[in-house]
């Protein structure tokens, strides 16, 4: 059974900035913060044009000069290719 509730307030802090969720749709899915990746990369100097959503296998890419990194849902490790 999986059990989802919309989180009121969720923050995550990078290089010792706090990035807000509380706009977007951040949900606890089984215990679990699930938070949009597409912000965080955002923050981490990333743009949209360079942020991949693909559906099928269910992974965001984000690529940044030479630095490629790729998450997948149901996986636990992050894969990161550079040149």
């Amino acid at each position: 059974m999986v059990s989802t509730v919309y989180a009121a307030e969720v923050e995550v802090q990078i290089n010792g900035a706090i990035i807000n969720f509380n706009d977007t749709n951040a949900q606890i899915i089984n215990n679990r913060t699930m938070v949009p990746f597409r912000k965080i990369f955002n923050e981490l100097g990333i743009s949209d044009e360079n942020i991949i959503w693909d559906g099928d296998t269910k992974t965001i890419i984000a690529k940044k000069d030479e630095t490629e990194i790729k998450l997948q849902i149901g996986n636990n490790e992050a894969e990161k290719k550079e040149g």
